[in-house]
């Protein structure tokens, strides 16, 4: 895979990044992105100051959140959108 590819490509890929045109629905309207957020992280977000310790155990992958254990029933079906992250 290439270091670097195409804006173009990248527009296939990821979606629209700043200074790419996109049209509003099935309108003649556009606009331009001003601005990518596709980086942001928590420290970018200066009035959210929350930040819940998270442990996952590596003997039997527990994952606790601020001290409470973390619980998720197994699923029957996957949606075929999320198929790919089963990988």
């Amino acid at each position: 895979m290439p270091d670097r590819i195409g804006r173009d490509q990248h527009a296939l890929r990821h979606g629209p990044t700043e200074g790419d045109l996109v049209r509003l629905g099935d309108t003649d309207l556009w606009i331009r992105i001003e601005r990518d957020l596709s980086s942001i992280r928590r420290t970018d977000l200066v009035a959210n100051t929350a930040a819940p310790a998270i442990e996952v155990s590596p003997a039997d992958g527990t994952v606790t959140l601020d001290g409470r254990v973390l619980h998720a029933e197994p699923v029957r079906e996957v949606p075929l959108s999320r198929l790919y992250l089963l990988g």
